[in-house]
């Protein structure tokens, strides 16, 4: 799949995506990566820091899919995004 020049803007104006993979024993794998960012029109990539079943089950795979938390600009009053 090709990232179009949308797609790419809004990966990188994330602060937090999710990557769903599962594993070779089928189980579910949902992981929060903060560190997804946009290597050219075909490929992401991110940090591997804390789950390494994102990545080995999504080479198993060969697929993963991607999930993005946009935070509203203008949030109700008292509530605040955590980035």
């Amino acid at each position: 799949m090709k990232l179009d020049q949308d797609m790419r803007a809004v990966i990188q104006a994330a602060h937090l995506c999710f990557a769903a993979t599962v594993t070779s024993d089928h189980r579910p794998n949902l992981s929060p990566k903060g560190t997804i960012r946009v290597w050219d029109e075909d490929h992401l990539f991110f940090l591997d820091i804390a789950s390494r079943r994102s990545r080995s089950a999504a080479r198993v795979q060969n697929s993963i899919l991607v999930g993005v938390e946009e935070f509203p600009a203008d949030l109700p009053a008292g509530l605040d995004a955590v980035a």
